[in-house]
């Protein structure tokens, strides 16, 4: 056990580096959920039946289905250290997401979906299945066991590989107009220096989804949108953009990019 430990501290380690490498700050407490502790030790179970989208559903029966399915594997195994090492491990990865709004079951765009946070939180449910084939193979003879194991396999990568073209070819369609206003704003301007701020007139999708986009196409961390531009005031440290697209029918007809904030410190 020892490895699987010395493993989730590595993960917790640097999920902390990363966050404050990319946000330059520490991520901010999600004002979604209320009770924290209690989201903290029943999120990571959605990885059993939680879909791609990310989206906790009270009328999805596999929630329910796996509400009585995980007190009942305690039944069904002799050997229950292996499982509550899985229900631990699935606990404890999943921390750090449940201390961020980026980790909330409602993700709208590709940057706040859960998935990527599920990666090493999921070791746990495989654990745990693992487990429980082994105990069939105790339990009963080798044939069923195969049997069991290669029928449940086999319907896992079905329902995962269909729920993953699913759920990229939704991401690709609603990343196609990103792509074309990166594709056009790239043309005229080949960079943006550190510090850039930028309010986008007529963006392609919400503003964390173009922030993110601009931050990743120009590799450039420190791109960050402009909330309100009335309310905005220019650090002489920053560059001030605001950036008007115009849409057409088939793409984007042109883009103007002016610096019309004047050098003013930050009241």
């Amino acid at each position: 056990m020892l490895p699987f430990c010395f493993i989730i501290c590595i993960y917790l380690f640097l999920n902390i580096l990363v966050f404050r490498w990319l946000a330059l700050a520490p991520a901010e407490l999600a004002k979604f959920y209320k009770i924290r502790p209690f989201y903290s030790l029943t999120g990571g179970l959605s990885t059993f039946f939680l879909p791609p989208t990310g989206v906790l559903g009270t009328i999805n029966p596999l929630a329910y289905f796996a509400a009585i399915a995980v007190p009942a594997s305690l039944c069904l195994v002799r050997d229950r250290r292996q499982l509550l090492f899985s229900f631990c491990w699935i606990t404890i990865t999943f921390l750090p997401q449940s201390l961020t709004s980026l980790g909330q079951f409602e993700p709208r765009y590709i940057f706040n979906s859960i998935s990527r946070y599920l990666y090493i939180v999921s070791i746990g449910p495989a654990l745990l299945y693992a487990a429980l084939m082994a105990n069939l193979k105790e339990r009963f003879s080798r044939n069923v066991f195969i049997f069991v194991a290669t029928t449940c396999i086999s319907i896992f990568i079905g329902i995962n590989y269909n729920n993953i073209q699913r759920r990229g070819q939704e991401w690709k369609q609603e990343a196609a107009p990103v792509a074309i206003y990166l594709s056009a704003i790239g043309s005229i301007m080949k960079t943006f220096p550190p510090n850039s701020f930028v309010y986008v007139e007529n963006p392609p999708t919400g503003r964390a989804y173009v922030q993110q986009s601009m931050r990743v196409y120009y590799r450039n961390p420190s791109i960050t949108w402009i909330v309100d531009p009335n309310q905005y005031r220019r650090k002489p440290t920053e560059r001030a953009f605001l950036i008007n697209v115009d849409w057409g029918m088939t793409g984007i007809n042109g883009i103007q990019i002016t610096e019309p904030w004047p050098v003013l410190s930050a009241q």
